[in-house]
């Protein structure tokens, strides 16, 4: 079997592999010796392929976030959000988005992983002593906006959670603040942690005045929109 595309220049252990969302030929890989690097894999030539490189940390995660950017997460928490500079590699890159360590801001004790649903993407961090996911959506560009967040309780009681996905079939699970309701009420988020279980959540179930969701909708701008799911 022949290969189609190879490379080198990566010298240590990969810990990321990522397609550009729109380009397939574009690919991204992350590894321990910190680098985040993106190669076109049409290309055979190793030293030309490299398209560009972005030095951070140890990479736990990394990938495209949508087609014009990437996030790059390390071992020790820091996340940080690139522009691509494709289309010109002689380009200045614009300063990142260096949000730092994730735990004191969020807080939470890990974070998960970086996902997309619907056109956001979405920051996931776990909290085993207190049983809990927060997910909160990305910007590049702009700090996290802690104010608005999604909360799944109960999440795989004090175990790590490992792995995390959206259904995208009912479509994104967040939205603007007026439409919040609507879309959360039929989405489901799947998680899956080191009890050995896989849990699938879905919005607290709507009760008048009481109802996270309720109260959501009615809070005055700039009090926190805390979204809550139940698991069953």
């Amino acid at each position: 079997m022949r290969m189609r595309w190879q490379n080198t220049e990566l010298n240590d252990e990969i810990t990321a592999l990522d397609f550009h969302p729109a380009r397939d030929n574009v690919l991204l890989a992350g590894g321990d010796d910190g680098l985040v690097s993106i190669f076109d894999t049409q290309i055979v030539e190793e030293e030309d392929s490299l398209l560009q490189a972005v030095n951070h940390g140890p990479i736990h995660k990394a990938g495209f976030l949508g087609v014009s950017d990437l996030y790059a997460l390390s071992s020790d928490q820091n996340l940080a959000l690139h522009s691509l500079t494709l289309e010109d590699t002689d380009a200045i890159e614009p300063s990142p988005n260096q949000l730092g360590d994730l735990r004191p801001l969020i807080p939470c004790e890990y974070v998960i992983d970086i996902f997309r649903t619907g056109p956001d993407h979405v920051v996931a961090c776990g909290s085993h002593s207190k049983s809990r996911v927060d997910l909160v959506k990305l910007h590049r560009g702009s700090q996290l906006d802690l104010n608005e967040r999604i909360v799944l309780e109960n999440a795989h009681s004090e175990e790590v959670v490992r792995s995390i996905v959206a259904d995208e079939v009912v479509g994104c699970i967040y939205d603007e603040l007026a439409l919040i309701a609507d879309r959360l009420q039929n989405g489901v988020i799947f998680t899956a942690g080191e009890d050995g279980r896989i849990a699938a959540f879905r919005p607290v179930d709507p009760q008048p005045v009481s109802s996270p969701l309720t109260a959501a909708s009615k809070s005055k701008k700039g009090a926190p929109v805390d979204a809550r799911y139940k698991p069953y």
